[in-house]
């Protein structure tokens, strides 16, 4: 596993790429080029981190979230791509199955607030794009509900792991929402265009809380493993 100042040093650099793709997206629309570069190198990154962190540490887990992370670098390519938004939404599904199976504990506590937070929430984005979805109502509704279930998941592990750990990837989830939801409703809704300039800052920060949120879970089950030799 990685220091301390090595995990710093990452995020500095996860943290310039993330300015380098807002800038590229937002403010330099007329250099695709750089966003091709950008964009990828985000979970690029992350995957490395994911694999440098965990290089001694491998399991059923760690190799589905790998696989995660891969899915979630091929959906951010399609999306690239004027005609790619279904073959993307199909990329981040899986991403989204695969999350939800790595994040799932059977419930300690009810998280019935948070639960029934997300649902509404959930609702009210799918009505307010509801009219202007056409032939993409089927899919965007197994993918919202997949995002349910993922955010669920990741609220289930709540007294089982660390306090540090659940929240991580309980925020993250809960930014990954938000950041489908603001994609939602700029494509299909009647969501103002500020959100747009929302979907990439939201998502990075979403991404990378998951990913230091499940590197917790199998940092602490190291030192327990290692405190028992």
């Amino acid at each position: 596993m990685l220091t301390r100042r090595k995990r710093l040093l990452f995020l500095l650099a996860y943290v310039a790429l993330c300015l380098l793709e807002f800038y590229a997206e937002s403010l330099l629309p007329e250099q695709p080029t750089l966003r091709l570069f950008a964009k990828p190198a985000l979970l690029t990154a992350l995957s490395l981190y994911f694999s440098l962190e965990t290089r001694k540490q491998r399991s059923r887990q760690t190799r589905l979230f790998q696989t995660a992370l891969a899915f979630a670098w091929l959906g951010d390519v399609l999306l690239m791509r004027r005609d790619g938004f279904l073959s993307g939404l199909g990329a981040f599904l899986v991403m989204q199955v695969l999350y939800t199976l790595v994040f799932w504990k059977k419930p300690k506590h009810a998280n019935a607030g948070a639960v029934v937070g997300i649902v509404g929430y959930a609702v009210l984005v799918f009505l307010n794009c509801q009219p202007g979805l056409g032939n993409l109502l089927l899919p965007v509704l197994v993918y919202l509900a997949v995002v349910v279930a993922m955010a669920f998941a990741a609220f289930s592990r709540r007294g089982h792991v660390s306090v540090a750990s659940f929240r991580f990837v309980a925020v993250g989830a809960g930014l990954f929402v938000l950041s489908d939801s603001f994609i939602a409703l700029t494509r299909f809704g009647s969501g103002p265009l500020v959100l747009d300039w929302l979907v990439m800052p939201t998502y990075a920060a979403a991404q990378y809380l998951i990913v230091e949120g499940v590197l917790g879970e199998l940092r602490d089950s190291h030192h327990r493993n290692f405190g028992k030799v």
